[in-house]
């Protein structure tokens, strides 16, 4: 029997003083075998220093699943952009 559950990924950045933008992304996928098939994704712009983003997919009761987040953090008109990735399994 398969099981379908509704699942969010979920993160929030802090922009430490003088960050004036956020943009956050997120993209989730789901091991089949060895490959990654994409599931569904997410993007937000924030102004200002704190940003938060979910991405709600449908997941199937122990399958496994991954989060790439990529957040562009600006300040001083400069970009850095930090990447995350974040492992699951759907109980």
């Amino acid at each position: 029997m398969t099981i379908e559950i509704k699942r969010n990924a979920e993160a929030t950045v802090i922009g430490k003083s003088g960050v004036t933008k956020i943009i956050l992304d997120v993209y989730v996928y789901r091991q089949i075998g060895s490959s990654w098939t994409y599931v569904a994704e997410n993007h937000k712009t924030v102004i200002g220093t704190v940003g938060g983003i979910s991405c709600q997919f449908t997941a199937v009761s122990g399958s496994y699943y991954r989060a790439d987040y990529t957040f562009t953090v600006t300040k001083n008109g400069v970009q850095e952009i930090i990447n995350e990735t974040k492992y699951g399994i759907c109980d």
